[in-house]
């Protein structure tokens, strides 16, 4: 006995749009993009590897809460801050304060000078 599927107004559309040769068969280099990107998507998720670490519960509590602020899973945070860090995208604040101070510092070095009124 067949099965049948109560199916969606947009499903029945493109079932409609199939009987009406209103598709065409895709060109071999767009299955083989579309392959390609399915592989490598596969990929990244294979290659996610659980971890153990042990934290203070003062940090942990800090970290659920900011990532209750911004409406997301604690772990999902973690490991977001893990992968900036690791992609050089996360840095110490004092490496951004030694920075901004040379950047002010030749800022002021390129202006010119006020004469004092005489």
């Amino acid at each position: 006995m067949k099965r049948k599927f109560k199916l969606t107004k947009k499903e029945k559309d493109i079932e409609k749009s199939l009987g009406n040769d209103q598709w065409e068969e895709a060109s071999s280099e767009l299955r083989n993009e579309i392959t390609h990107a399915a592989q490598a998507a596969s990929a990244s998720r294979r290659r996610e590897a659980r971890v153990n670490i042990r934290l203070n519960q003062t940090d942990v509590d800090l970290i659920r809460q900011m990532a209750a602020e911004e409406g997301l899973g604690y772990q999902t945070l973690m490991s977001s801050v893990l992968h900036k860090y690791a992609a050089g995208r996360l840095v110490e604040k004092k490496i951004i304060d030694q920075v901004a101070a040379e950047i002010a510092s030749r800022v002021r070095q390129s202006q010119p000078r006020k004469k004092a009124a005489g």
